[in-house]
């Protein structure tokens, strides 16, 4: 769920077809796969939002 909205974030600040453009930066793809791993994994810390700002 955390992914998917931050994917729709980006396509709304993109123009044309952000999605192609986004998902088509291997970099991206390969730090979002990572990602997902990790949080699945549970090698994820997760901190409040008051203790990041």
């Amino acid at each position: 769920e955390i992914i998917t909205q931050f994917i729709l974030n980006l396509k709304r600040s993109k123009e044309g077809d952000p999605t192609e453009i986004i998902l088509a930066d291997t970099d991206f793809r390969d730090s979002i796969l990572e990602t997902i791993s990790r949080i699945r994994s549970g090698k994820i810390k997760w901190h409040k939002y008051e203790e990041i700002f």
